[in-house]
């Protein structure tokens, strides 16, 4: 009885580092995707325009006209930029 706890204790240890090793992986990889950046430039007013457009414009960061940005490319960014692509320029770097 003994040897099937330890064997069983193993086998959950076995997981855990096998899902830690797995986070792990996740995160690297996610690291190298964020280390593309974006140059973002805000061009044309928001006036006119939705206020949720203008609400997106000041969460990306932006203070006032003509302001260029360096953010991350992640999928949050590229669907703010997707929201404001009239009201922006943008550059990969």
């Amino acid at each position: 009885m003994v040897n099937k706890q330890d064997e069983s204790k193993k086998q959950i240890t076995s997981k855990k580092d096998a899902t830690q090793k797995q986070i792990a992986v996740k995160k690297v990889a996610s690291k190298k995707v964020s280390d593309k950046k974006l140059k973002v430039t805000w061009v044309k007013s928001s006036i006119g325009y939705k206020k949720s457009q203008h609400k997106i414009i000041e969460a990306l960061g932006f203070k006032r006209l003509n302001q260029t940005r360096i953010l991350p490319d992640n999928d949050s960014i590229r669907g703010s930029i997707f929201h404001i692509k009239h009201l922006v320029k943008v550059e990969e770097i």
